[in-house]
Formats: C-alpha cells, sequence, structure tokens
C-alpha cells in the first residue's frame, strides 16, 4: 500500500485504491475510486474536489441503484 503523509493535492486526479492518506488536504482535484482499500486518516477535502469512480465501485452503484439503494 502506498503511503503520503502530509502532502497537499492541489490538481490532477489521485487514485484512493490500495493507498493511505495521512493528515493530507486535497484541493481542486479529482479523487478517482474503483473499489480497492484505502485508508484516511486526518485528512482535510477543501473546494473544488470532484469524486470519481470506476470498475467494482461504479458497478455496486448501478447495482445500488437498481434497488433503490442509493440516490
Amino acid at each position: 500500500m502506498q503511503v503520503f503523509q502530509g502532502k497537499k493535492f492541489t490538481t490532477g486526479k489521485i487514485d484512493l485504491d490500495d493507498t493511505r492518506f495521512i493528515k493530507c488536504s486535497f484541493e481542486r482535484c479529482t479523487l478517482r475510486y474503483g473499489g480497492g482499500e484505502f485508508e484516511w486518516e486526518d485528512c482535510h477535502v477543501g473546494e473544488n474536489v470532484g469524486l470519481e469512480i470506476h470498475g467494482a465501485a461504479e458497478r455496486a452503484r448501478i447495482v445500488f441503484n437498481m434497488f433503490g439503494l442509493m440516490k
């Protein structure tokens, strides 16, 4: 698992899968999640941060929507 500690992410796309974030901050970027494990400890999400889901996470979202479990 890749580890980032005290890093400030300000642009681009950041993959969450298989990554540990400790005391990081995020602004003007996109967080990408595909359904893998990640750890998030004492992090801050600021302005203009988007979330992009793909892979297994996207397939789970579709199933949840089919059964009315997620909007």
